[in-house]
């Protein structure tokens, strides 16, 4: 099992973070010895209001250092309310404003500055270039984040998690990996850092422990229900599928299209949701927006092109292929 969610800073000011698809919301509080994210609590507040899971970090350097205990102390100080048990807390370890990134003794004092003091262990947080420097720290038991976007700046919808990422960089086996920065959820129009962490809810949980108590966050799904990050990883493959057909198809029927894209099987695409919050149930074509409009718009949009393109571009078996990836997504959550 794996929980998805973006993580966000001043930069997404206004951003409704409970209204967000995904399992948890990371969130920038402080960074160097002198900057307070002045949104920082509504964006962890409206995403605990709506069951979401949440961390915390602070950004070392952040073209304002000083020393090591420093940053711990300016980072404690101005998260106190946060340091609870319910948070995970995390060290974002980057090149762009921190003048020590090459110094791993640096990254290792404020870990253990942070530790002493909140009985909180921080997760650590660096991409593909710097992550080497959190080796001795994370040798000493912190957990690591790692950004590597195997796509580079390319839009992506929804939790559609491309290949990768890393698999175990100097002996680090990450717990989590930022795979975009140029991820698109509904609710926000901008792009946003997207997440996957490779497990459950209870190992964020352990993750956010105080003293060696958990406490317990977030919503949990039943067996028999879909999360949102499930429903966006589903809506993510429709899109992709959409718009691949529409870059490679040329001279083909209007009814061809046709049979291909709405030959997804009904019982797959009415699969029963339950919500949550209201106690009732939705189908799964009806939460992906998949519907006869879409299939028309993607007809009208596939023979408006060139029609000199290959008619034979279309895969022969493109709605088995949908309806397996559905059905694989959903096999877990049969009820």
């Amino acid at each position: 099992m794996a929980l998805f969610g973006p993580d966000v800073s001043s930069a997404q000011r206004g951003i409704d973070t409970g209204s967000l698809p995904g399992d948890f919301v990371i969130v920038k509080v402080t960074g160097g010895t002198n900057y307070v994210n002045p949104y920082a609590d509504a964006q962890i507040q409206s995403a605990k209001a709506k069951g979401k899971r949440t961390a915390i970090y602070h950004y070392v350097g952040d073209y304002n250092p000083g020393t090591a205990a420093q940053e711990a102390a300016w980072f404690l100080q101005n998260s106190a309310g946060y340091l609870d048990g319910t948070n995970v807390v995390i060290m974002d370890w980057e090149a762009g404003g921190n003048p020590n990134v090459g110094n791993p003794a640096y990254a290792q004092e404020f870990v253990n500055a942070v530790r002493n003091a909140s009985g909180i262990q921080p997760v650590g947080y660096a991409d593909m270039a710097h992550v080497q420097y959190l080796i001795p720290a994370y040798n000493a038991g912190m957990p690591v984040w790692v950004a590597a976007y195997t796509l580079g700046y390319q839009r992506i919808d929804g939790y559609n998690v491309p290949q990768g990422p890393i698999g175990n960089l100097y002996g680090i086996a990450p717990v989590m990996w930022q795979f975009t920065s140029s991820g698109y959820l509904p609710g926000w129009g901008g792009g946003l850092d997207l997440n996957i962490f490779y497990s459950d809810g209870a190992a964020w949980d352990a993750l956010a422990a105080k003293n060696g108590t958990i406490t317990p966050q977030g919503y949990t799904p039943q067996e028999d229900e879909l999360s949102q990050s499930e429903v966006l990883q589903i809506q993510g493959f429709l899109n992709t599928l959409q718009n691949e057909i529409q870059k490679s198809c040329g001279e083909v029927t209007q009814q061809l299209i046709k049979d291909q894209v709405a030959g997804i099987p009904k019982a797959v695409m009415e699969y029963p949701v339950p919500n949550a919050a209201t106690g009732k149930s939705t189908t799964l074509g009806a939460m992906v927006g998949w519907n006869d409009s879409h299939v028309n718009a993607l007809i009208d949009a596939i023979t408006s092109r060139n029609p000199s393109a290959v008619a034979a571009a279309i895969p022969a078996d493109i709605a088995k292929a949908v309806a397996d990836e559905l059905a694989k997504r959903l096999a877990s959550k049969a009820p």
